[in-house]
C-alpha cells in the first residue's frame, strides 16, 4: 500500500553564502504545506541531502517545512524535497 504524497512549492528559495560576495533574494524559512495526513518521518532536500525540520499535525494535515535557501554557488530552477 501506497501512503498519499502531497505536492507543494516553495517560491522565491534565497542562495546562502557571505554578504560579502552574494546578493540577497527571496527567503529562508518555514513554508507551509495542507492535506499531508500521513505519517512524516523526515523531510530532505535531493540535491544535497540536507534534512529539514518539519513540524506536522496530522490532525489537520499541516506539515511546515523550514526550507533552507541554496548553499553559496547554486541556484537552481527546481528544488525537491523527499518526504519520507
Amino acid at each position: 500500500m501506497y501512503a498519499r504524497i502531497a505536492a507543494g512549492s516553495v517560491i522565491d528559495l534565497s542562495r546562502g553564502g557571505s554578504a560579502h560576495v552574494s546578493t540577497v533574494g527571496g527567503g529562508n524559512g518555514p513554508r507551509g504545506l495542507t492535506g499531508v495526513d500521513c505519517e512524516v518521518a523526515s523531510v530532505r532536500w535531493l540535491d544535497n541531502d540536507e534534512e529539514l525540520a518539519h513540524p506536522h499535525d496530522s490532525g489537520s494535515g499541516l506539515l511546515c517545512v523550514d526550507a533552507t535557501g541554496y548553499p553559496y554557488g547554486v541556484d537552481r530552477v527546481v528544488r525537491v524535497a523527499e518526504v519520507g
